[in-house]
């Protein structure tokens, strides 16, 4: 099964194609809708395929070096939840280090400066950084409503000062590969990228289709080879990111904000991390929008076969949510295909 988060906001390449796109984006505006679902508010276990309280879930946590928060990115009740889940592991008495795909790693030194930064600190030089100035400086003043949702969790990384860095690429260089592809990148500009060397055809192949499927079944084979190669080297800088924190604090685990397709199936940034350290405990949860109309839990819970390879289902754990929309964008976004260029 496809993952059925939506379009917007999916996280299947939310930096590209935005001439395409921008219908799917006005198909996403107003008040979020209600749906009558039994698995919306609910957590489950894909292993046992059981469900089970938050409080099973925070003890499971507690084991992990890694915990992923797999969002919808335009998902107001995704990072509510990141929020609690952040502010209940403080209260546990655990200090993670606080990880955003959404800032690039170029932007950490901004992030490290808010939330480490005290009146008074020795050797420190003026006041302690801002809220505002810190959003300044990353350079999102124009976006209120994603502003909105991951400020207060930098609030209150501040408070108990932990530590906070961005891990994805820089939108220059993902824009750079996605329009002429690695090869065509100049040697400083492949300097910026930290390949693992990660190759499975297999997963190539699940991804072509989920990026075909993401567009609504548009699809053209170069574009399909630069999406996927600007997707691995993403995952790549996400999964160094998360282990140079891993290495430099060994006693501190990391909370990783991130799309939820970069650790469905326990591939992606998941699995390059799980290749840096053989045995590591990782918990990969994902925030689950119930699909359009209901579907029975094992819907969501089905491994993904593709050739030989039988694949995780998308997340070890599902906390399933309401949509931002249920309404299927695809319909406009056939009608606007039918204008672009062959």
């Amino acid at each position: 099964m496809a993952p059925d988060y939506g379009i917007c906001g999916s996280g299947w390449g939310h930096r590209l194609l935005l001439a395409v796109l921008a219908v799917l984006l006005t198909a996403c505006a107003g008040p979020p809708p209600k749906r009558d679902d039994p698995l919306i508010g609910k957590i489950y276990q894909a292993q046992s395929q059981r469900q089970i309280e938050a409080a099973e879930l925070y003890r499971h946590m507690e084991k992990s070096r890694v915990i992923y928060l797999g969002e919808t990115h335009d998902n107001p009740r995704h990072h509510q939840l990141e929020l609690e889940i952040l502010d209940t592991l403080i209260k546990q008495g655990r200090r993670p280090a606080l990880g955003f795909e959404f800032f690039s790693i170029g932007q950490t030194s901004y992030l490290m400066q808010f939330t480490q930064s005290r009146a008074g600190a020795a050797g420190g030089h003026g006041k302690p950084m801002t809220l505002a100035q810190l959003r300044r400086l990353l350079g999102w003043e124009s976006r209120e409503q994603a502003w909105s949702f991951y400020s207060p969790l930098l609030k209150l990384a501040k408070q108990y000062r932990l530590p906070v860095f961005g891990a994805d690429l820089s939108a220059g260089i993902t824009g750079r590969i996605t329009r002429i592809g690695v090869s065509g990148l100049s040697a400083l500009e492949s300097r910026q990228l930290y390949p693992s060397g990660f190759e499975n055809d297999d997963y190539r192949q699940m991804m072509y289709q989920q990026f075909t499927e993401a567009h609504c079944g548009w699809s053209r084979p170069g574009l399909l080879k630069r999406l996927y190669q600007t997707w691995v080297a993403r995952n790549d800088a996400m999964a160094m990111s998360i282990g140079e924190f891993l290495r430099e604090r060994p006693a501190q685990p990391v909370m990783m904000i991130l799309g939820s397709g970069h650790v469905a199936n326990n591939m992606a940034v998941y699995e390059r991390v799980a290749h840096q350290f053989p045995g590591i405990r990782q918990l990969n949860l994902g925030f689950r929008p119930v699909a359009r109309t209901p579907r029975p839990l094992s819907d969501y819970l089905k491994p993904v076969i593709i050739n030989s390879t039988r694949f995780a289902p998308d997340h070890e754990y599902f906390w399933f949510t309401q949509r931002v929309t249920y309404t299927d964008p695809c319909e406009r976004f056939r009608k606007q295909l039918k204008k672009q260029p062959g």
